[in-house]
């Protein structure tokens, strides 16, 4: 099973942000074959648009000088600006340290009788991918929308898990 992290979440799907509105930002991921598929309206921190992607390929709206490159430490990718810094970075991490991510999560609903907590250990024998978003993620204002790194997207904006 592949699911991403979501600060203190863990889910198949999600959609943050506001893709119903055609300027503004939004990320949506799933997995798709076992893969992390994400599309997103990615903005600068004055809010500029930067880059969109659509099912892990950039938009023809996408200005040049952003390019999807290669992997990361992990298996993933990365989008970088024209200066070669990353803008969004994608991280899938596999085996019993992706179990061991489901299993922290387990210990933030340390309760003896915590039906959450029971669900989320029996999530960790059956779960052996676990995507990571990286990034600082900002809306058509400039606001922070959401700030990704290795302990989850935290998000400040419209979420829908699954």
């Amino acid at each position: 099973m592949h699911l991403f992290y979501m600060a203190t979440n863990i889910v198949s799907y999600f959609m943050i942000g506001y893709e119903t509105e055609p300027d503004n930002f939004y990320i949506k991921g799933e997995t798709l074959g076992d893969a992390p598929i994400i599309s997103c309206r990615i903005h600068g921190s004055n809010g500029d648009f930067l880059f969109g992607l659509d099912s892990n390929k950039l938009t023809r709206d996408s200005p040049s000088g952003y390019r999807r490159l290669g992997f990361r430490r992990r298996p993933g990718w990365s989008i970088k600006d024209d200066t070669r810094k990353d803008v969004i970075g994608i991280e899938t991490i596999e085996g019993e340290e992706a179990k061991q991510i489901v299993r922290s999560i387990a210990k933030l609903f340390r309760k003896e009788d915590n039906p959450a907590q029971r669900v989320i250990e029996e999530l960790s024998q059956k779960v052996d991918k676990v995507t990571r978003i990286y990034g600082e993620f900002f809306d058509k204002y400039g606001k922070l929308a959401a700030r990704g790194d290795k302990n989850g997207l935290i998000v400040h904006c419209p979420i829908t898990l699954a």
